[in-house]
């Protein structure tokens, strides 16, 4: 080989070798920022499915509140029978009432003037 060629071939590989080591610095730097946003992403995807399990867990406890104070919660219909009870009481009452002041109306004697 002729020192032209043989400068040539050393020269093309340099320059092979040198373009490669340019792309392999340039592969890793590509490689950890995606890696370290991947980990941002992920992290931010660790605190939201936190949040919607507390979040969850704070539904569940209303919602387990709200079982225990409809089983306790009077219904349209017991006020109903309640409010029905509570006339009845109240006539009851007021028959009372006035049987007792007829009672009283005719056991004593009437002032006369």
């Amino acid at each position: 080989m002729s020192g032209k060629a043989t400068a040539s071939v050393v020269g093309f590989l340099v320059g092979v070798t040198l373009t490669t080591w340019g792309g392999l610095l340039s592969f890793g730097e590509n490689y950890q920022r995606s890696t370290a946003s991947m980990i941002t992403s992920v992290e931010e995807l660790q605190n939201s499915t936190s949040k919607v399990k507390r979040s969850l867990g704070k539904i569940e406890a209303v919602e387990g509140g709200l079982s225990s104070l409809r089983a306790i919660a009077a219904t349209e219909e017991d006020l109903e029978k309640l409010r029905n009870e509570l006339l009845k009481a109240i006539d009851e009452v007021n028959v009372s009432h006035l049987e007792l002041k007829a009672y009283v109306n005719s056991e004593l004697p009437s002032k006369k003037k």
